[in-house]
């Protein structure tokens, strides 16, 4: 378990496949799901952020949650989890659309690509930007790599923005929720206080204007 969560934290992704290898027989599911990470060894930032791993041993899968020859598990940072579901076509391009899809939906770092031919100033990039809140990180035109310190920074970076922001909204959400508006006596007493706070802070003004023009009368 220690070298899994050394996983975690070294790829946004992790994509786990239980096939327990016995007797020289190869698990069925096993080359669907090499196939799959070989399909998404693309070299960019997204898929090299993305890592497959084989469990072999009972006890480990069992741990994962994992209970059957073939299940897939995909972990993504910060507690997202999801399990293959057997209700869909086991093949190599499900496998990688699936994670592609699940990737897109939670993870803290997005890349957004652009070619040379194509304006930033476009409905997709102004939806990317205004669906909600953002923390943007413009890099060269270049290969990007997950080991290099910028993008390690902002990813972090990037994490601890997501973070607070899901703390943000639950704690508006609980606030909502747990607040009841006052009662009409509990107002009037509010307007009450408010009336001689007011009152209070006009009679100190006025006093320190005095003490101001005397103290001008003085140097003059």
């Amino acid at each position: 378990m220690v070298e899994f969560e050394t996983l975690k934290k070294g790829y946004q992704t992790v994509v786990v496949g239980y096939f327990p290898f016995k007797d020289m027989h190869t698990p069925e599911g096993y080359r669907v799901f090499a196939a799959a990470g070989m399909m998404l060894m693309t070299g960019t930032p997204e898929d090299d952020s993305t890592c497959f791993v084989v469990v072999t041993r009972n006890e480990l899968a069992h741990q994962l949650g994992m209970r059957f020859e073939g299940d897939i598990q995909l972990y993504i940072s910060e507690g997202h989890v999801y399990s293959w579901s057997f209700t869909k076509t086991k093949t190599a391009e499900n496998v990688a659309e699936w994670v592609r899809e699940k990737r897109a939906e939670v993870a803290p770092v997005r890349w957004i690509h652009f070619n040379r031919n194509t304006e930033l100033m476009t409905s997709q990039f102004w939806h990317l930007l205004n669906k909600s809140s953002v923390l943007l990180l413009i890099t060269p035109l270049g290969r990007i790599y997950r080991s290099q310190p910028d993008v390690t920074l902002f990813s972090e970076l990037a994490k601890e923005y997501c973070n607070c922001e899901q703390e943000s909204i639950l704690r508006m959400n609980h606030d909502s929720v747990t607040s009841s508006p006052p009662s009409p006596h509990d107002e009037l007493l509010n307007d009450k206080q408010a009336c001689s706070e007011a009152t209070e802070g006009i009679v100190k003004v006025s006093k320190q204007e005095g003490i101001y023009s005397e103290i001008i009368a003085d140097y003059l």
